[in-house]
């Protein structure tokens, strides 16, 4: 069946149909990755002043197998912890 007639029959927009595809496509956020984003958030409260630097060591030091790249998803998570002099 053509997307074209399976919009009409499901009285949807193409453009709605094909964002909807979109979206259900995205990765979901592994388990490893939402622990890993945690205890993020959490070494961020408890050392609010620790760069990505500092963070990826006490990570290291909780046990966490975790490189500089991590500090990725600190970004993406909009987790500011770096204070200027």
């Amino acid at each position: 069946m053509s997307v074209d007639r399976a919009t009409q029959l499901l009285d949807v927009s193409r453009c709605g149909f094909y964002k909807w595809q979109r979206q259900s496509n995205d990765e979901p956020v592994k388990s490893e990755d939402r622990e890993v984003r945690n205890e993020i958030h959490k070494v961020a409260v408890e050392f609010p002043a620790y760069g990505y630097r500092r963070i990826t060591v006490e990570l290291r030091n909780r046990g966490y197998t975790v490189n500089h790249k991590r500090y990725m998803l600190n970004k993406r998570w909009t987790l500011e912890t770096h204070f200027g002099k």
